[in-house]
């Protein structure tokens, strides 16, 4: 969780300082040298270029917040895989689509897959996550912060965990078809992810965000994989922090979920978990994805073995 991360306050000078659109090929360049691991097929990351149309915006530091959430519960965790999203069904896919209404696997949706272990056939995993518009319209000054994405594998009564850090590819796609993607439309700063609405070129509301971070894959090949957890942070900010902002109207959805794959394996890959969505609110929020059940979450508590990066507190 980042909620002390610092901004540099970026201004058009001319001296000493470069545009944010220079920041934003610099880091789309770095993007584009890494093997990300849910492109389509062929994948061409697309780079933002010095004359693509920059972000108009400048990105301050925001004070913490007494509402947000410093730790994640035995009630989060079971919540994730009990509850519906917040929003559901998810405005983003079509209302049949196995994990609209619940995130998957669940106690709802795809129980079978809780407690079940991964098996041999796939050896490299990693995170992701969604942004979806909640209202299918550009909200008044609002993007969303990201923070580092996690991951974990229960592997023989032990947890190998990987910090991703910050979801900087933002793929944008039509609701409902990951297979058509039209561009990168995050920025990553000063350790946290950036993406919204009239953002770096983001403009269709009727569009959804699935991103990654640079960190691209979780590599294991025993076959012995038991259980798994992803989880990430978000808040609301604003794009313009000199303009008013509608950071309270719930314009964003936001979930973590994880893939799996081989390693010469490409395009739409197959979901490991689809977290459950969480509206995205001016507080940092936890997001979270997991194949445990509630009963294997409790025991796991009740003997101490959660993710030992994960940050758990309260009581089983």
């Amino acid at each position: 969780m980042k909620p002390t991360a610092h901004f540099l306050r970026l201004a058009v000078i001319s001296m000493g300082l470069v545009s944010l659109a220079c920041i934003a090929a610099l880091l789309s360049e770095r993007a584009g040298q890494q093997s990300y691991a849910n492109l389509p097929i062929n994948p061409q990351v697309e780079k933002i270029s010095s004359s693509s149309p920059s972000p108009s915006t400048t990105i301050v530091a925001k004070q913490i917040h007494p509402d947000d959430e410093q730790s994640i519960t035995i009630q989060d965790l079971v919540e994730a895989v009990t509850e519906p999203h917040e929003v559901s069904p998810l405005p983003s896919v079509p209302s049949n689509w196995r994990f609209a209404k619940y995130p998957i696997p669940s106690t709802k949706a795809e129980t079978h897959r809780l407690d079940h272990p991964l098996g041999k056939k796939f050896k490299r995993y990693n995170p992701w996550n969604h942004i979806d518009s909640v209202r299918g319209i550009t909200p008044d000054n609002v993007m969303v912060e990201m923070g580092d994405l996690h991951f974990a594998a229960y592997i023989e009564g032990e947890w190998h965990e990987q910090n991703f850090g910050p979801p900087c590819t933002a793929a944008e796609h039509p609701f409902g078809n990951p297979s058509r993607r039209f561009g990168n439309r995050g920025l990553c700063q000063d350790g946290s992810a950036f993406a919204g609405i009239g953002f770096n070129n983001w403009t269709n509301p009727k569009h959804h965000i699935h991103g990654w971070s640079p960190t691209p894959h979780f590599d294991h090949s025993s076959g012995k994989i038991e259980y798994v957890i992803a989880w990430g942070t978000a808040r609301a900010v604003p794009q313009d922090p000199s303009k008013p902002a509608d950071l309270n109207g719930d314009h964003y959805q936001y979930r973590v979920g994880a893939d799996k794959r081989n390693p010469s394996q490409k395009g739409v890959l197959p979901a490991i978990t689809h977290g459950r969505a969480r509206i995205v609110r001016p507080t940092w929020r936890f997001y979270i994805a997991t194949t445990m059940s509630p009963n294997t979450l409790k025991q796991l508590c009740q003997q101490g073995k959660l993710p030992p990066s994960l940050p758990f507190s309260g009581g089983c």
